[in-house]
């Protein structure tokens, strides 16, 4: 729909009171607005960064009818709320994917810092604290079977609450604790 998509980057909002007539609509005419009886069409392009990102649409079924200024302006304001989200959205997203690389650098360092296999998990979980939860604990599975070894809280007062929580409801193998089914199972 050439046209459709000239008028979306040119203007501000289309105003298609007869959406069937109109030289930005008429396009759709046969195809979208007369089988679902649609006679009249505001719609207001939606950019981000100078994108289009979407389109806030308007549809008028019956009668042909007339966009107000005032329900013009309104489109356009509201299309600018739903940009201003995807902006946001946008930057957060980035924001958590270079929280996430942090994270992967920090973890990767504490890895190679030291091949002591006691000092690594420790680090891991006291790293994994602030990123992922509230609180983390790592546990692994050997000949005496499942076993912590390291335990990490966002506030350390409560981290002798998880060494108890350990100690009165210890997972086994053959448990139905989640700790116990993920390695039963490796998911």
């Amino acid at each position: 729909y050439p046209e459709y998509f000239r008028a979306l980057q040119d203007e501000r909002v289309i105003a298609a009171d007869d959406a069937e007539s109109d030289h930005r609509t008429r396009e759709f005419r046969d195809g979208y607005l007369v089988p679902l009886r649609i006679a009249s069409l505001m719609d207001v392009p939606v950019s981000v960064g100078g994108a289009l990102a979407g389109v806030l649409c308007h549809e008028h079924v019956g009668a042909v009818r007339q966009w107000s200024r005032e329900e013009q302006e309104f489109a356009v304001a509201v299309a600018q709320v739903i940009a201003t989200a995807l902006e946001a959205r946008g930057r957060h997203r980035a924001e958590l994917g270079e929280r996430r690389a942090a994270f992967l650098s920090d973890a990767t360092a504490v890895l190679a810092e030291t091949l002591d296999p006691d000092w690594i998990p420790a680090r891991l979980a006291r790293l994994a604290v602030p990123f992922l939860a509230d609180s983390c604990i790592i546990m692994a599975t050997d000949e005496r079977g499942l076993r912590r070894l390291a335990a990490a809280h966002a506030d350390p007062a409560r981290e002798s609450f998880l060494e108890e929580l350990q100690r009165r409801y210890p997972p086994t193998p053959s448990s139905s604790h989640l700790t116990s089914h993920a390695i039963r199972t490796g998911r």
